[in-house]
C-alpha cells in the first residue's frame, strides 16, 4: 500500500505528522474501545474498525445477531431526526449572520445586503449534497463522541460538495486549554481515486516516483491525511 504521509523534512509538514500522531494517541489510548462497543449497540452494521493506523476492513461485521435489544439504533435514528429537523430543517433558514458585539450601528447599514447574501448561502446549501450526506455523518457518530462533515468546492463552477468523515477517518487534537484544535482526515482511498480527492494542485506538488507508483495500480489503497 503507497502512503501520501512520510516523514518530511519540511519543518511544517513534519510539525503536522507531529500533530497527526499525537490526535491518534488520544483516540487510541483512551476511548477507542468504547467507541467499538456503542457502535455495537447503536449500529452494529456500520464499519467498527475506528483505528485510522489500519485499513478498514471490506467485509461486513456479522455479529448483528448477538445484539438482543434494537433500542440503541432505534433511539440513535430518532434522535438523529429530531435534532436535524430541530437545528437544521431544510424548509427554513436556521441560520443568519448579525452583528458582532460593538459593530451594532455598522451592521445597521449592511443588514439589507446581508439578509441577502444570507439567502445565496441556503441556495448553495439545497442545490449541494449537504442534506442527503448529513445523516451519514450524524449516526450514530453524534450520539457517541462528534461527527464530521468535509465541504468544499472542487471547481468555482461545481455545487459545493459534503462528505461525511466517519469517525475512522477523523483524528482530534486537544488544544493548550483542552479546546477542539487539530482535525485531520485519514482516509484508505483506491488509488484511482487518489488525485480525485486531492486535486491536481497538491497531486502536482508528489514527486513523480510516488505518482507512477499509485497509478501503477489503481486497485490498491492508499492512505490519504
Amino acid at each position: 500500500m503507497a502512503k501520501v504521509t512520510k516523514q518530511s523534512e519540511n519543518p511544517l509538514e513534519a510539525n503536522a505528522l507531529d500533530r497527526l500522531t499525537e490526535a491518534r494517541r488520544w483516540k487510541e489510548n483512551t476511548r477507542i474501545l468504547d467507541f467499538k462497543e456503542a457502535y455495537f449497540f447503536l449500529a452494529p452494521w456500520r464499519q467498527r474498525q475506528i483505528s485510522s493506523l489500519t485499513s478498514p476492513n471490506l467485509t461486513p461485521m456479522l455479529d448483528q445477531p448477538e445484539l438482543y435489544t434494537d433500542l440503541g439504533f432505534l433511539i440513535t435514528s430518532d434522535l438523529i431526526t429530531e435534532i436535524t429537523n430541530t437545528y437544521m430543517p431544510e424548509s427554513q433558514l436556521w441560520c443568519e449572520r448579525k452583528a458582532g458585539e460593538g459593530f451594532e450601528e455598522v451592521f445597521d447599514e449592511i443588514k439589507d445586503d446581508v439578509k441577502k447574501q444570507d439567502q445565496k448561502i441556503f441556495s448553495a446549501i439545497k442545490s449541494s449534497n449537504f442534506y442527503s450526506e448529513l445523516p451519514k455523518a450524524l449516526n450514530p457518530d453524534l450520539v457517541i463522541a462528534g461527527a464530521g462533515l468535509w465541504i468544499h468546492r472542487r471547481q468555482a463552477h461545481l455545487p459545493v460538495e459534503c462528505l461525511a468523515v466517519p469517525m475512522r477517518e477523523m483524528e482530534i487534537n486537544l488544544g493548550p486549554n483542552g479546546e477542539i484544535d487539530d482535525r485531520f482526515v485519514v482516509r484508505y482511498s483506491y488509488n484511482k481515486y487518489v488525485r480525485a480527492l486531492l486535486g491536481d494542485d497538491v497531486w502536482n506538488k508528489i514527486s513523480a516516483e510516488l505518482r507512477g507508483k499509485i497509478e501503477s495500480k489503481p486497485t490498491d489503497r492508499t492512505v490519504i491525511a
